[in-house]
């Protein structure tokens, strides 16, 4: 399973040529697995439940600010469309695919932090405090 998401995580690049929709979809498939997981509790078909999900969180992340509305549909479609056939359709493979992929992408965001914190930190120590010289 942990090779599956990992694929899928660096296929979602790929779904969208727009760089608004691109710099976000990791995140807001994350938030879209978490939600359908509930949602699809409840019933109802898994592939539209989960392209509603995308949309709602690529509005809550403001992606439609700087692309269109067409585009984030197509690519939510196609999103729940390879999120679909990687778990078959069943609810506890899908449910094994969100815990698997919602935790690899938040080691993947740390990770990025921590590398940003840690070149910050190694700039400031540059640039901030000269060597003092022991007789």
């Amino acid at each position: 399973m942990l090779e599956k998401v990992k694929e899928f995580h660096e296929k979602l690049l790929k779904f969208s040529e727009n760089e608004s929709i691109r710099s976000r979809l990791q995140r807001v498939v994350e938030g879209a697995l978490r939600d359908a997981y509930y949602e699809l509790r409840a019933a109802g078909d898994p592939k539209e439940v989960l392209r509603d999900c995308i949309c709602s969180k690529m509005v809550d992340e403001r992606v439609f600010n700087k692309a269109s509305l067409e585009e984030g549909i197509e690519v939510a479609e196609k999103v729940a469309e390879e999120i679909i056939k990687l778990t078959e359709g069943d609810f506890n493979t899908f449910k094994k695919f969100g815990e698997v992929y919602i935790k690899l992408n938040r080691v993947k965001e740390l990770e990025k932090e921590l590398s940003k914190a840690d070149s910050s930190v190694k700039r400031q120590s540059k640039f901030s405090s000269p060597q003092r010289k022991r007789f």
